[in-house]
């Protein structure tokens, strides 16, 4: 039950029509967990905790910079070096005592994805790269968990509730991701500021809306804010089938490469990273950037088996995934935790 004081605290979303203290002790037993404290991270989690939620776990590996603080505007200029996750906890903390807030000084990709903390009823994917991205909508999936999307670029940004219990996910919308040579970072092609705010504060208001109605207007579409013209697009996403032959995809281990060398002498080593990744260290093979599949599926040999890699194992499962659906004669590995993963030692 909400205390008096709460009452009064949030006086004035329990004015507004449909929203009563039902809705509000949602948002108070609620578990968000934010996955990158930068420019959506930050009014993601402001909003969150001045509307009364009841925990939030933080993820983030990155250090505060100078040229973070125009867009990141929990921190200061005195805040440069501190890690960004912890910082915006304590802070937030101070600001709103009751509000539970832990967090996490690792890179969700980089990290074992059972980091996710038991009971998160949502997640806020606020992350700035496409393999993190592909991580999250993946695991999210599995665990039936609902992700709230964002992404700004220079003055425009995109949010999105991509919910796999019954709705689209996010490699729904992005199959493939682009070629990493056709998309800049921020720090190559910028960012304005408000343009951030505007994307984090759409995803803090879609945020509370689906916890504590179960509907919002993001939820299976996408939404596009371009700063230019100060206009707001809406679009539907279109879910495919899921029916690939998943039973011709297999997911193996780096030590079982040599089995597989054994047992399919003539099968196809492929590296779905970039060429220049490729260039400074591979496992042999040859190099077919995933952003680039629908240009080379085809040139692939009729039925022979293939063994797809990169760094970490999420980029050759989605390409494997891409090529199951357009080449179904392919019997198709992939290297489950990529390059970086150790092998075993007996």
């Amino acid at each position: 039950m909400l205390s008096e004081k709460e009452k009064i605290q949030f006086s004035r979303h329990l004015n507004l029509p449909g929203f009563g203290e039902t809705q509000q002790q949602s948002l108070k037993d609620a578990h968000v967990l934010i996955i990158g404290l930068g420019g959506l991270g930050n009014p993601i989690a402001h909003y969150l905790a001045a509307a009364g939620i009841g925990k939030m776990t933080f993820m983030d590996d990155d250090r505060i910079e100078l040229h973070n603080i125009h867009r990141q505007l929990l921190f200061g200029e005195d805040d440069c070096g501190k890690f960004k996750a912890e910082t915006a906890a304590l802070k937030l903390k101070k600001l709103y005592p009751e509000v539970s807030i832990d967090f996490q000084l690792t890179r969700f990709i980089e990290s074992n994805p059972e980091a996710i903390p038991a009971g998160v009823s949502m997640i806020a994917d606020c992350t700035d790269n496409f393999t993190a991205r592909y991580a999250i909508d993946e695991k999210a999936a599995s665990l039936k968990i609902p992700v709230m999307f964002g992404a700004v670029h220079q003055m425009e940004g995109q949010v999105s509730l991509f919910h796999a219990s019954r709705g689209t996910r996010y490699a729904d919308l992005y199959p493939l991701p682009p070629t990493s040579t056709l998309v800049g970072s921020c720090e190559e092609e910028g960012v304005l500021g408000p343009v951030a705010g505007i994307i984090g504060s759409l995803m803090a208001t879609s945020i509370i809306q689906f916890i504590t109605t179960g509907n919002t207007r993001a939820d299976g579409r996408l939404i596009r804010f371009d700063g230019h013209s100060c206009e707001t697009f809406s679009v539907e996403i279109k879910q495919p089938s899921r029916h690939a032959k998943k039973s011709d995809i297999h997911a193996i281990e780096r030590d079982e490469i040599e089995t597989i060398r054994i047992k399919e002498p003539s099968f196809l080593l492929i590296d779905v990273r970039e060429q220049h990744e490729h260039d400074e260290y591979n496992l042999g093979g040859m190099c077919r950037p995933a952003g680039d599949i629908l240009a080379w599926f085809e040139e692939l040999p009729f039925e022979r088996t293939v063994l797809l890699y990169c760094n970490h194992g999420m980029q050759s499962h989605i390409t494997a995934r891409v090529l199951n659906q357009k080449r179904p004669d392919l019997n198709i590995y992939h290297l489950k935790d990529g390059m970086k993963a150790k092998p075993t030692v007996e």
